[in-house]
């Protein structure tokens, strides 16, 4: 079991606004344990939770800016300043995970 508290202990944010960080917050408490796994795989490569800082920085550069994993750096870049709600973050977000179902090595 994945402990949602440790996960939001280990967030490091750069450049995202104090609004924008509860929006991440939220989204761990409620996603369901598949999107926590898949949201640990496609950031880290891993299927739990390291030693290292979990890093989410605003990368609102330009309009058609990505959302980016850099998996070596356990760090995410979102383009918080194109997303304009929470709901608008979850789907973005959520989506950016879709395709990555290869967490579960077994």
């Amino acid at each position: 079991m994945l402990s949602r508290d440790v996960l939001i202990g280990k967030l490091q944010f750069a450049g995202v606004p104090p609004e924008k960080q509860q929006w991440v917050n939220r989204w761990i408490q409620i996603a369901d344990d598949e999107k926590i796994k898949q949201f640990l795989y496609t950031l880290t490569g891993a299927s739990s939770i390291g030693g290292d800082a979990i890093k989410i920085s605003d990368n609102s550069q330009g309009e058609n800016a990505p959302l980016y994993f850099h998996t070596c750096f356990n760090l995410v870049d979102i383009p918080f300043a194109n997303i304009a709600t929470e709901q608008d973050f979850k789907t973005v977000f959520e989506s950016s995970l879709g395709g990555t179902k290869k967490y579960n090595r077994g």
